[in-house]
C-alpha cells in the first residue's frame, strides 16, 4: 500500500514538472517573440505574445519584463473606428470590411479596433457593392476614423432617337413619278379608244388614224407597264426605308449594386 501512494507520488510529481517544463517553453517562446514583432511595428500581434508571457505562471523576470512591455506596447497601438454611410447619411452595419486582403470585420458596432501602425487599404462590403479607401495609421492613434460612403445607383435613362432613311423620301418620289406616268398611260389609252370609236367601224379606219392609234396604243402600254414598275418601287424603297429607333450611347455612368 505504502508502495503504490509513493508510486502516485511520483508519478504526480514528473507530471507537475514536464507540465512546468512546457509552460516554460511557451513563455521564453512568446518572450523572445514579442520582441521581434515589437520590432518590427507588429504591435498587435506583439501584444498577444505579451499577454502570454505576462501571465504569473511564466518566471518571475519574463512576467515582469513582459507586463512592463505589454503595457508600452498598448500605449502605442492605434486604433481605429469603422463607418459607413449611404449617400442620406444613414449609418450602415451590416458591412464586412477587410484590411490588406485580410478579413477585419463581419459587422460596423462602433468599437475601436486595434491595428498595426501605417498604411493600410481597406474595403468594405455592401449589399454586393464595395467601397475602398486608404488611411495611414499613426502609432499611438486613437480612436481614428475610417468611414466611406455607399452612394445608391445613379439611373441613367436610355436616350433614343427616330431615323428617317433617305430610301424612305427616294421611295415617296418615285411612287409619286409611277402614279403620273400610269396615270399618262391610262391617259393615252383612254385618247386611243376615244379616237378609234370616232373614226373607225370595226377594223376599218379612216386614212391616217390607223398609224396615230398605234401611237397612242404603244404610249398607253408604256405608260401603263412603267407607271406600275416605278410605283413598285416606290413602294419598294418606302418598306426599306422605314423609320427607326436608334438607342443613343451614354455619356453617364450607372453603378449597380
Amino acid at each position: 500500500m505504502l508502495v503504490r501512494r509513493a508510486l502516485f507520488v511520483f508519478a504526480c510529481l514528473a507530471f507537475a514538472s514536464t507540465a512546468l517544463a512546457d509552460d516554460k517553453s511557451v513563455c521564453v517562446a512568446a518572450y523572445s517573440s514579442a520582441q521581434d514583432l515589437r520590432a518590427a511595428s507588429k504591435l498587435v500581434e506583439a501584444a498577444r505574445e505579451l499577454r502570454t508571457c505576462a501571465s504569473a505562471s511564466c518566471p518571475a523576470f519574463i512576467s515582469r519584463d513582459c507586463s512592463t512591455w505589454l503595457a508600452e506596447v498598448e500605449s502605442s497601438t492605434p486604433t481605429i473606428v469603422l463607418s459607413a454611410k449611404d449617400d442620406g447619411g444613414k449609418d450602415l452595419t451590416s458591412v464586412r470590411v477587410e484590411v490588406d486582403e485580410a478579413p477585419l470585420a463581419d459587422h460596423l458596432d462602433g468599437i475601436a479596433v486595434a491595428i498595426n501602425p501605417g498604411l493600410h487599404h481597406f474595403v468594405f462590403h455592401f449589399d454586393g457593392a464595395t467601397a475602398v479607401t486608404d488611411a495611414v495609421v499613426d502609432a499611438g492613434q486613437k480612436n481614428r476614423v475610417v468611414d466611406v460612403v455607399f452612394a445608391r445607383p445613379r439611373v441613367v435613362r436610355p436616350q433614343t432617337r427616330v431615323v428617317t432613311s433617305p430610301l424612305r423620301t427616294w421611295g415617296v418620289v418615285t411612287l409619286v413619278a409611277g402614279a403620273a406616268v400610269l396615270l399618262a398611260g391610262s391617259a393615252s389609252g383612254v385618247a386611243a379608244i376615244v379616237e378609234k370609236s370616232d373614226h373607225c367601224v370595226g377594223n376599218t379606219c379612216d386614212v391616217g388614224t390607223l398609224s396615230t392609234l398605234d401611237v397612242e396604243a404603244t404610249l398607253s402600254t408604256i405608260g401603263i407597264i412603267g407607271g406600275v414598275v416605278l410605283a413598285g418601287v416606290g413602294v419598294a424603297l418606302v418598306l426599306l426605308g422605314k423609320p427607326h429607333t436608334v438607342h443613343m450611347a451614354s455619356r453617364g455612368l450607372a453603378l449597380s449594386w
